[in-house]
């Protein structure tokens, strides 16, 4: 059986410390960009990016929402500046210099080095969060191009039988300050509407072909997710 949440906004319960007996999972596997990345970019460029004020490799000032799930076996493929996938649109990070795997990239690596053969896949939780930096880098996709693209990575990790899953959808970036500063709000702010909206659509086609997706209706935002970057 496999579920297949959408979120619309990251839920709260995630930026707050978790109690482990709480939730049934045993291991959460992440794909995303720099909203969930702990240090694989910096880890990537030998602890030179993303240097202070970031914290510890975060693209966050702080520990992020990763860092406070309560869950110890936490496997995060996810790297700042990553797209949904590198043959749509080229992740590059500090200072556009440094390629990054995509999410598609990402998930194709998780399932080459895991033994998903092995492992127990209804106590384990996999979560997807990406797509805002396909529009920073490529201002002219169409963001329907972009659902499709996130759509072809979740088809991928559902081949290996998984369970559980968790896609977010994009938070409104056009209210970051670093958004505000170069005035591209309503650029963002209209990608972001369209993004969501098709990804809605889209989650509801899976569910179409597969029984046993689910999908709740959650609008739920939380304030800390804004201190992240690109």
């Amino acid at each position: 059986m496999t579920a297949l949440l959408l979120f619309d906004f990251l839920i709260t319960a995630l930026s707050q410390q978790i109690n482990t007996q709480q939730i049934p999972f045993d291991t959460i596997v992440i794909f995303g960009d720099s909203h969930s990345d702990t240090g694989n970019v910096y880890k990537l460029t030998d602890q030179i990016w993303p240097r202070p004020p970031y914290f510890q490799g975060r693209f966050s000032n702080g520990l992020i929402w990763v860092d406070k799930l309560g869950v110890s076996n936490i496997m995060n493929y996810a790297y700042g500046a990553a797209t949904t996938d590198n043959s749509l649109v080229q992740s590059i990070a500090w200072s556009q210099v440094l390629p990054t795997p995509g999410v598609r990239q990402q998930i194709s690596t998780y399932v080459k080095d895991s033994n998903i053969i092995t492992s127990n896949l209804n106590r384990t939780l996999f979560i997807i969060w990406v797509g805002s930096n396909d529009f920073a880098y490529n201002r002219t996709i169409n963001p329907s191009l972009v659902v499709a693209s996130l759509s072809n990575a979740i088809s991928d990790l559902l081949k290996s039988n998984i369970k559980h899953v968790i896609v977010f959808n994009l938070i409104p970036i056009h209210l970051m300050p670093n958004i505000h500063a170069l005035n591209q709000e309503s650029y963002y702010s209209a990608m972001v509407l369209q993004f969501n909206n098709n990804l809605s659509n889209e989650i509801a086609s899976m569910q179409a072909t597969n029984p046993y997706i689910s999908l709740p209706n959650g609008r739920l935002f939380s304030s800390e997710i804004m201190s992240g970057a690109f």
